[in-house]
């Protein structure tokens, strides 16, 4: 069923405005989705003409929209787009910080602890003894990254594991708000085989510590 841009603003506003608790009739079911089809034919639309503007716009096979060198495209985010996956590993459980954005703010004193001598990769936990066996019996990621809260907390448990999947040939990248890092930490992390390192300038409110440590 289609309907003009006329008759959807029309069924548009008259839907917006019924009773939360007035169920919708069949007949009518088939309207909302040809005034939801109407909609994201014009955002579609709006979409393309913006993108059309954009200079040296380019997409990496269809996944994602770019500018700019394709050989400098992260390999991290080309993992994840391209590769076998990328798998997420939590070590802490701590942050210094309290930002609004996190998906843990107001929670961070209610995270559990992973464990003693433990990572968890994925949704699972492994003793780091075992991460030698795990990556001899399963398909290897493309990449890994090192997410959830503040892995300079905790930085020196890091380095042993980051070795193993560097050794591995694990394309490796970690996030921080960069406040705790030092020139010592960042050299242990280079000499680790840490690929690249993410810093979220919004946690720090771009200070000018972090950014002078980031050059």
């Amino acid at each position: 069923m289609k309907i003009s841009k006329k008759d959807a603003l029309f069924w548009f506003e008259f839907f917006s405005i019924l009773p939360e608790d007035e169920e919708v009739m069949t007949k009518q079911q088939e309207i909302i989705y040809a005034t939801f089809a109407q909609i994201e034919a014009a955002i579609d639309h709006r979409n393309d003409m913006l993108m059309s503007e954009i200079r040296g716009l380019k997409t990496l096979e269809n996944r994602t929209f770019f500018v700019g060198n394709e050989s400098k495209f992260p390999k991290g985010c080309r993992s994840c787009l391209l590769g076998t996956g990328l798998s997420a590993i939590r070590k802490t459980n701590k942050c210094n910080l309290e930002c609004k954005f996190c998906y843990h703010y107001g929670e961070l004193d209610d995270i559990a602890p992973v464990g003693e001598g433990m990572w968890e990769i994925g949704d699972t936990k492994f003793y780091e003894k075992d991460i030698d066996l795990l990556l001899s019996i399963q398909q290897k990621p493309t990449g890994i990254s090192y997410v959830y809260l503040e892995p300079f907390m905790e930085i020196e448990k890091y380095y042993p594991v980051i070795k193993k999947f560097s050794d591995a040939g694990i394309h490796q990248h970690l996030y921080t708000n960069g406040t705790l890092a030092t020139e010592e930490t960042l050299k242990a992390l280079g000499e680790a085989g840490l690929d690249e390192l993410r810093f979220n300038l919004g946690a720090s409110n771009c200070s000018d510590k972090v950014i002078k440590i980031m050059q």
